[in-house]
């Protein structure tokens, strides 16, 4: 008798918490909206043409009046980084060009402090920190580039430049 009344106690017990685990099982429901970050960069014109330039000189795209534009084409705040390049038979050089060499700098504020472009190797420096998104959010910038004073190489040469844009 003791053991039925035991086993009736212990169902009893299973009973009452079982109940108490289907009244806790109640649901309710989150919602959540999530959209893809897209990190885009449009550069206008994104042509340059220097034209021939004296040994020792230099030309700017402010005097050419070709400034470009880098616009911030996604939907979030962006950084843009830029990186210049050897080109076939010149190097980049980030001071006073020598030899076969030729220096690429920038600007951002219409010409009153121009940065050399890092020599290749280096990687990609900041063009602006944080711009924002949306079709309308541009930064202007221009380039300056300089002949060595003893080049050997007279030939015409691609001196790109590249834009990258990232999250900041």
């Amino acid at each position: 008798m003791k053991s039925l009344i035991v086993a009736i106690t212990i169902l009893a017990w299973v009973g009452m918490i079982a109940g108490m685990a289907a009244l806790a099982a109640d649901e309710g429901t989150v919602t959540a909206t999530v959209s893809a970050q897209q990190v885009s960069i449009n550069i206008e014109d994104g042509n340059v043409t220097y034209g021939s330039i004296a040994l020792s000189g230099t030309e700017d795209t402010l005097a050419l009046g070709e400034t470009q534009h880098a616009g911030n084409n996604g939907n979030t705040a962006e950084k843009f980084n830029i990186m210049g390049t050897d080109s076939a038979d010149w190097v980049l050089a980030d001071a006073t060009p020598t030899g076969d060499q030729y220096m690429h700098r920038f600007a951002t504020d219409g010409g009153t402090i121009w940065s050399p472009l890092a020599t290749d190797g280096v990687g990609y420096q900041t063009l602006v920190a944080s711009i924002a998104g949306g079709s309308t959010a541009t930064q202007d910038f221009d380039l300056e580039v300089m002949m060595s004073d003893d080049t050997t190489i007279s030939a015409s040469q691609d001196v790109n430049v590249y834009l990258q844009a990232t999250t900041p």
